[in-house]
């Protein structure tokens, strides 16, 4: 299931999924949904010592917040991936301008989301993220049959939806709030291709042969096996990271000031701040 939210805020909406999502598939133990990835978007990113006390208000939630709070990254601009619960639960933290950001979304995620959550400040208090850009933005990812949900009742907001694709519908709000919107990719848009001009055939075959016994093989073949994949290590040495330029782990220190460079993005991903065991 994947899941994309306009503004993450202090995760509260993420952690109350991540539990209902646990709840669900303890309940459901053969269910085929056993995977939530999480999207979000935020313009200004909280401290970790300000997360930490904001997650004191819901203890209910502490044992997914604790896991959030071990890995909370720093503020770097780009997208922040945390692997929580044994890699059962991905959570893309994309840190900058969501009308931005989302232009750097590939085709791979087109018309892939099955939910919208967006940010429940007033428009009148973050005007510059409701943007018909980004509405369509939203479109563009939602598969067909996906379903959004906003706090806000705002009559431009439902238009601009409406707009790029939605079905939109003012439901019951909570608490003092009179009403709010949902809505429902209730058709399947066409949209440009970005994709190469050449695409290899899909196979059902899911096995790989990497070359070599350094950190990117590692990285490499354990994405593979939390994929699923079976994975094939060829190495000229008796065993991995055996060779002349091998250091521990914990030397790996990154420099990098920001994301938007090769070297920044994949500290921005957490590659190297906990080395797998494989």
């Amino acid at each position: 299931m994947i899941v994309a939210e306009s503004g993450f805020g202090t995760g509260l909406n993420f952690l109350t999924l991540w539990q209902a999502f646990d709840v669900f598939v303890r309940d459901n133990p053969d269910v085929t949904l056993q995977r939530l990835h999480f999207i979000s978007f935020e313009k200004y990113p909280l401290k970790a010592e300000d997360l930490r006390l904001a997650h004191q208000r819901w203890p209910e939630l502490a044992p997914w917040a604790q896991q959030l709070q071990a890995q909370w990254p720093s503020a770097f601009g780009g997208c922040h991936r945390l692997l929580l619960d044994g890699g059962r639960v991905t959570l893309d933290l994309w840190f900058g301008d969501i009308n931005e950001l989302t232009r750097e979304l590939d085709d791979s995620l087109n018309q892939q989301v099955d939910a919208w959550f967006l940010d429940g400040f007033a428009p009148a208090k973050n005007p510059d993220m409701w943007t018909q850009d980004l509405f369509s933005a939203m479109a563009r990812l939602a598969r067909p049959g996906g379903t959004l949900a906003t706090f806000t009742s705002a009559g431009f907001v439902r238009r601009g939806l409406q707009e790029a694709g939605f079905t939109m519908r003012k439901s019951k709000g909570f608490g003092r709030k009179r009403e709010m919107l949902t809505g429902e990719m209730a058709q399947t848009l066409s949209f440009p291709a970005r994709v190469p001009w050449f695409a290899r055939s899909s196979s059902d075959a899911r096995e790989a042969a990497i070359i070599g016994g350094g950190i990117a093989s590692a990285l490499l073949s354990l994405a593979l096996l939390r994929r699923g994949w079976q994975v094939t290590l060829y190495c000229a040495d008796e065993a991995p990271a055996a060779g002349r330029l091998r250091q521990s782990p914990g030397r790996a220190v990154s420099a990098v000031k920001s994301a938007r460079s090769g070297a920044g993005t994949l500290f921005s991903g957490r590659l190297y701040l906990r080395p797998p065991n494989v």
